[in-house]
This record gives structure tokens, sequence and C-alpha cells, in this order.
């Protein structure tokens, strides 16, 4: 009777431990399930981040592209500015010259 008596008692031993190891799997498993929910949560948001990414890289890149032709049609702006300022200097110091060469036709005019 006392070999029965332990050994029922190993038995119930044996059930509670199995009965905990059971409450430990379950509650893994459940923390497991946590776990790839939260997993697949920063999957979507970093797949949503790198769409956003993508456009951004995207629009830098057509600005970039904007900055340059706008970068190109200032150098030919300044280009044909300079060109307008030297044809003006040149017209300038032209009729200055006319200017002066009437005013000493003029002088030859009167004197003679």
């Amino acid at each position: 009777q006392d070999e029965e008596h332990r050994l029922r008692k190993q038995i119930d031993e044996l059930r509670k431990e199995a009965a905990d190891e059971e409450e430990r799997a379950m509650q893994l498993k459940s923390d497991t399930c946590i776990a790839v929910e939260i997993l697949e949560e920063h999957e979507q948001y970093i797949e949503k981040v790198k769409g956003k990414l993508e456009g951004l890289e995207a629009e830098v890149e057509s600005k970039t592209k904007l900055l340059r032709e706008l970068d190109c049609d200032q150098g030919s702006i300044e280009e044909e500015l300079e060109a307008l300022r030297t044809k003006l200097k040149e017209e300038s110091e032209l009729g200055d010259r006319l200017r002066a060469k009437e005013a000493e036709d003029r002088a030859n005019a009167q004197r003679a």
C-alpha cells in the first residue's frame, strides 16, 4: 500500500508537471503568434516606408534634373546677357565716336 501511495504521488506529480509544461507550451505558442503578428506589422510598415522612400527618391531625382536644366539655362542667359552688354558697349562707343565726329565736322564747317 505504501508503494501504491508512492506511485500515485509520483503520477500526480508527473501529471502536474505535464500540465505545467502544457501551460508553458500554450504560453509560448501564444507569445509566438503575437511575435509573428508584430513581425508582419513591421514588414508591412517597412514596405510602406520603402514605397514612400522610392517616391521621395524619384521626386529628388526629378528636382535634381530640373535644377541642372535651370543651371544650364542660367548659364545660357548669362552668356546672352554678357553678349548684349558687349554689344551695348560697342554701340555706345560708336555713338560717342559719331557724336565726336559730328561735333568736329560742325567745328570745321564753322571755321570754313
